[in-house]
């Protein structure tokens, strides 16, 4: 990927890894409801509960991910996103650390609600 375009697609990089949790987790839903697997135990969770838990994490570690590379390449002298505008790289952050906080959002109902009604 060129270094134009890596810095152009930066700011929405949180928002694509939140979307593709978003449709994660709630296929993985459906999918575990319609196998029955919130009624498969996997230790004190259901192994349903469990998938969506890890799906979860996994998603928050990557934007966490995302939102750390940001704030690097924000601190970076000489880069090219370093040379963009204060704004734009602040901007960066800003979107990115909405897209982690989104994917906290997202999640919680994995731990409060039923899965399968």
């Amino acid at each position: 990927m060129s270094g134009r375009l890596a810095t152009s697609l930066a700011p929405a990089a949180g928002f694509i890894s939140w979307s593709i949790a978003f449709v994660a987790l709630y296929g993985l839903v459906s999918v575990g409801c319609l196998l029955d697997w919130q009624d498969v135990r996997w230790g004190p969770l259901s192994l349903l509960r469990a998938l969506l838990a890890g799906l979860w994490i996994g998603a928050i570690a990557a934007a966490a991910l995302i939102v750390m590379a940001s704030w690097r390449r924000m601190q970076a002298a000489g880069s090219e996103t370093a040379k963009a505008s204060p704004f734009l790289r602040k901007l960066e952050i800003a979107a990115n650390g909405a897209a982690l906080v989104s994917t906290i959002w997202i999640g919680l109902p994995i731990l409060m609600a039923r899965q399968c009604v």
